[in-house]
């Protein structure tokens, strides 16, 4: 997506490619009336197409204007793009096997569909349980507002979660993702995600929100089960998550949004038990829908750490005061059998923000008056689920190899063999142009390695326990693909671990092997036993011991040319007999080798 900064960082390059490009900027900023359509035509003008209706009903004086401003940026993101793919094609060449980062999108849309495997319990029961466990008991003098959180690392299929809620439970889920504009990842970030996210709000305004929304969705429900004979619910969610190349979803998600926005506006929405009202309206719908549970209605927003970006004047930022106006869902009594829940994902949910422990929450007093947060959801058993079962394959050090991709999280498996190396860099490291640098073995000066970049590598190779109160373990998670395994109680304290997975161990010992980022994992190390952050170094250098047995494996795997060009080259087997030369030195392996056999012969 084209956004004003991109253009105004771009400008000087873009008039050297392309002539006029400044004669088309200028057009856009002389002719922008009303602050909120300079914000609308700072996105992409087919994500706002409602929005743009509804302003030139409301804003006299813009119709007229409003088809050549829409040529206009359309012409624009079309040489933008032109650009764009030109500068790739010079940098790449005709080397078909980089993936530029702009597939990322396309891959992971791929995968998002696939059909799920559920190793050992179902897992999407085991989520339907834990939701309707706290929709059933919500009750205002009980808990402080009626949502949870969704909690794990990335590649762990949380978003895919909650599309088989929708397809294969029956439960309307409302999806809304709310990821930083101009971010890579699918699903994309939702049509209504800057009325909820690029200002500060109040209570007030998040009331008029909700209200809209469940009156919209009695009305649109209606009109969807006369036009569509399947499941409703699902064919809901995929409207939520369309993207413009899915052109006949994506037009009903911006009717359906474009009406929402335009009756948020609405004073009536405002009145008080109004959210309550618009709520039991829509009852008669939810009944229809083919879902045994009592949960009927699941407001997700996904990527919600955005929602934490900007204070009110009163220094409360916008998801208190969307809890807040969760408040007025109504309760058991007034809903008997067809409760609403409300859910926020993230990587961590920035635990300490959407589950925060209690001394760090802004509504403290809550819990002097008995109220409640409830506990979030982390549970998701995705690990080896693209595995083939062991009666089917017969398990060779060969076959083993080959199935890599299908090892560890999901997300793997969909991504070509040539790229995924790079891709789980990326992810592992949290930087996509490092990771770039990196996989191509670029002899550049690579980033200053953050204390949490460090511990990944290395925790992606070696067991590392890392302190459960210690922010590294939050950040790890959130940012650096480590897997959550329990929240205490009190929120407090994370257990974090790398379980053992093949394509996140070769990314970390690619990296490891870059001859200007060995030095600086090791300092990290140094400094995380120091101050406590890894906590099982062990009291006889155990540590230092397996790290001196990978340097081995890596100067083995380094010595043969013959690996230099395969992607899984760190992941190939070597003998004793290669290990202990690299370990010890040829000549040492020799005297030891000569000492054995007369031991022993």
């Amino acid at each position: 997506m084209v956004t004003f900064e991109f253009i105004k960082q771009n400008l000087e390059k873009a008039e050297r490619e392309y002539e006029g490009a400044k004669e088309v900027l200028n057009k856009f900023t002389e002719g922008w009336e009303g602050q909120r359509l300079k914000e609308l035509l700072l996105g992409d003008i087919d994500r706002h197409r409602e929005e743009f209706n509804y302003l030139t009903k409301k804003e006299e004086g813009l119709k007229g204007k409003m088809d050549s401003w829409e040529y206009e940026l359309k012409e624009w993101n079309k040489k933008s793009r032109e650009f764009n793919e030109e500068k790739e094609e010079e940098k790449f060449g005709d080397n078909k096997k980089q993936t530029s980062m702009r597939e990322d999108y396309t891959i992971l849309k791929k995968a998002f569909k696939k059909e799920l495997s559920k190793p050992g319990e179902d897992y999407v029961d085991a989520f339907l349980n834990h939701l309707d466990g706290c929709a059933k008991v919500w009750r205002p003098n009980k808990f402080y507002s009626p949502y949870t959180s969704l909690v794990q690392a990335s590649g762990t299929g949380k978003s895919r979660l909650l599309r088989e809620l929708a397809t294969e439970k029956d439960v309307l889920v409302i999806y809304i993702c709310l990821r930083k504009s101009g971010w890579h990842g699918y699903p994309n970030r939702s049509t209504i995600a800057d009325y909820l996210t690029k200002e500060a709000h109040d209570e007030t305004y998040y009331m008029g929100f909700l209200s809209a929304l469940f009156r919209v969705c009695k009305e649109f429900l209606e009109q969807l089960k006369i036009q569509y004979s399947g499941k409703i619910c699902g064919h809901m969610f995929d409207i939520l998550i369309s993207d413009s190349n899915d052109t006949e979803l994506f037009g009903l998600q911006q009717s359906f949004w474009g009406t929402v926005m335009g009756k948020m506006e609405s004073k009536d929405n405002l009145k008080v038990g109004k959210i309550e009202d618009e709520y039991i309206k829509l009852i008669p719908i939810l009944d229809k829908m083919k879902n045994s549970s009592s949960l009927k209605m699941l407001l997700a927003f996904d990527e919600a750490g955005t929602l934490i970006d900007h204070n009110n004047s009163d220094g409360k930022d916008n998801f208190y005061h969307m809890r807040k106006a969760l408040q007025h869902i109504p309760h058991e009594s007034k809903v008997t059998g067809h409760h609403f829940l409300a859910l926020f994902t993230d990587t961590l949910s920035r635990v300490s923000n959407f589950s925060p422990a209690k001394y760090n929450d802004p509504s403290y007093r809550v819990f002097l008056q008995g109220q409640q947060l409830y506990k979030p959801f982390y549970h998701l058993d995705t690990f080896d689920c693209q595995m083939p079962q062991p009666e089917n394959t017969k398990i060779t050090i060969t076959s083993a190899i080959q199935q890599m991709r299908n090892m560890g999280r999901p997300l793997w498996a969909n991504v070509e063999e040539v790229y995924v190396v790079e891709f789980a860099i990326a992810k592992l490291l949290c930087d996509h142009d490092e990771a770039a640098k990196i996989h191509e073995n670029k002899d550049i000066e690579p980033i200053k390695l953050t204390i949490e970049q460090s511990l990944a590598i290395l925790g992606a190779r070696v067991y590392l326990e890392i302190s459960r109160v210690s922010q590294q373990a939050s950040k790890l998670v959130s940012h650096h693909m480590r897997i959550l395994r329990h929240v205490d109680d009190k929120r407090e304290s994370l257990i974090t671990t790398y379980p053992s997975e093949p394509i996140l161990a070769e990314a970390a010992s690619h990296v490891m092997s870059h001859p200007r980022i060995l030095k600086q994992i090791l300092d990290g190390v140094i400094y995380s036993v120091k101050n406590h952050i890894i906590v099982n170094a062990g009291e006889q250098g155990e540590l230092v011991g397996r790290i001196l047995c990978l340097m081995a494996f890596d100067k083995v795997i380094q010595s043969k040319s013959g690996l230099h060009y395969i992607w899984n080259k760190h992941s190939q087997s070597i003998t004793v007999e290669e290990f202990l030369n690299a370990f010890i030195g040829e000549g040492n392996y020799e005297k030891i080798n000569s000492v054995l056999n007369e031991t022993f012969n």
